[in-house]
């Protein structure tokens, strides 16, 4: 297929000059609107950066640093809802939750944040949505996997998530006296 180099494209469009960077398969333009990402599979920016995903109004690039910027489709998935720190990339539940963790696997659970920016957490087999209604829901929970040192065994009922003892100690708190 033909590639478009859209490097320093611009067009006067009235008031200030707008920069056609963007390829939608077959025109240089200013972004790709979409209402999915089926509508994304083709648009790619100037530096060769795929914008293969929409956030329900334009073709953007598949990066995150917390799971408050995800929400995205692309063509195959409809819901790139939790955010992968490690890779900065936003990937389905389904994804994270295929992930296995457990006795003699390293694998840190804790890098998958929802849209809440609650992280995963081990259930003991694999990387599943930190959340509990009460302390029993947290026995034998862990951030890693690695040792006991990463046990989460308490529920925080207020943000509904598993902490560690630790973080029970940070807690600040006063007696209040009418």
């Amino acid at each position: 297929s033909m590639h478009i180099n859209c490097t320093n494209v611009k067009q006067w469009n009235g008031n200030r000059v707008v920069d056609l960077d963007i390829c939608d398969g077959s025109a240089c333009v200013a972004e790709v609107t979409c209402t999915d990402g089926s509508q994304c599979n083709r648009a790619t920016r100037s530096d060769g950066e795929s914008l293969d995903v929409c956030n329900g109004n334009s073709c953007v690039i598949n990066r995150c640093s917390n799971g408050t910027e995800c929400g995205f489709t692309d063509s195959n998935n409809p819901s790139l809802d939790i955010c992968d720190t490690a890779t900065q990339k936003c990937i389905t539940p389904v994804s994270a939750s295929s992930i296995s963790c457990g006795s003699g696997l390293n694998n840190d659970c804790s890098r998958y944040k929802d849209n809440s920016n609650t992280s995963y957490f081990c259930n003991g087999s694999s990387c599943v949505p930190n959340t509990c209604n009460a302390g029993s829901d947290c026995i034998g929970k862990y951030t890693t996997n690695v040792d006991t040192a990463d046990e989460i065994s308490n529920c925080n009922t207020a943000t509904k998530t598993c902490i560690a003892i630790t973080d029970i100690v940070k807690i600040e708190c006063s007696i209040g006296f009418d």
